[in-house]
């Protein structure tokens, strides 16, 4: 199955617009020249049609590029940064819309998702008519994307594509984390040997501090100052929320719900 995705238009000017069913988008590029209009997709097009809009390049806009922000008549309540990559099997978007196989139309619906939950209902049912069965799982870590893996040097911030937008990281950064803060959880305590045993040794997720889709460019990481052992829990709640929680916050939900749950059990008693 053969699936494509559309030019609808800058973002700032015509995003709005989309949202309210009107198709008078402004065709000019975000470098000012005049771009290839909203044309039907491609005969050979047999799937999902998606449409995206470029964004500002203003210097205020802290998130430039091109963003999904429809699939076949569903309009994204927040619109998701596409990654050729992962979203396209490589392929660009411009005058000639992109086609493109199975696995990157799950993977961009599947993001979509991830991103609008509250549009879960409707772009599921989109899965279900072109591919059925059950949403497949998210890669391993596809969750949890500030968390230090993989690289060779202390710099950070290249792009890679793993399942979501994930950065290049530091083994070496991590074990320096851990060799200053230890390896129970920054936020809860929480301690994998001590739960578990030896089995349990040397386990933890490394949080960046710094959310790197907003630094944008390379920088040299601190492992003292930039990064904290948090347990998977305590990490999958700093990104619940856009922008993440920080440390702080976290620790303060945990304590007001630790209060609570005293008071009940002792007015239960």
């Amino acid at each position: 199955m053969l699936h494509t995705i559309i030019y609808h238009g800058r973002f700032t000017p015509n995003f709005e617009r989309l949202r309210r069913d009107k198709q008078d988008f402004l065709i000019l590029g975000v470098d000012g020249k005049e771009r290839f209009p909203v044309e039907p997709p491609s005969a050979k097009v047999d799937g999902i049609v998606f449409g995206y809009m470029e964004k500002s390049k203003l210097a205020s806009d802290p998130k430039r590029g091109i963003f999904a922000v429809k699939v076949a008549d569903i309009v994204l309540e927040h619109p998701i940064e596409l990654k050729p990559r992962r979203h396209s099997d490589g392929k660009g978007y411009g005058p000639k819309d992109p086609l493109f196989g199975d696995q990157s139309a799950k993977r961009l619906l599947r993001d979509m998702i991830a991103k609008n939950p509250e549009q879960e209902t409707e772009l599921m049912a989109i899965y279900h008519k072109y591919f059925g069965g059950a949403l497949p799982a998210p890669d391993p870590g596809a969750r949890l994307p500030e968390e230090v893996t993989a690289a060779d040097t202390l710099y950070e911030g290249a792009v890679r594509q793993v399942s979501v937008n994930a950065y290049e990281r530091n083994r070496e950064a991590r074990h320096k984390c851990i060799a200053h803060y230890g390896v129970s959880c920054c936020v809860c305590g929480f301690n994998f040997e001590t739960a578990y045993g030896k089995a349990g040794k040397g386990l933890v997720h490394v949080h960046h501090l710094r959310q790197l889709a907003n630094v944008g460019k390379k920088y040299k990481v601190d492992p003292i100052r930039d990064l904290r052992p948090v347990c998977p829990n305590c990490h999958a709640m700093i990104h619940s929320h856009d922008p993440m929680y920080t440390i702080e916050q976290v620790k303060t939900l945990l304590r007001r719900q630790v209060a609570w749950a005293m008071n009940c059990s002792a007015l239960c008693e």
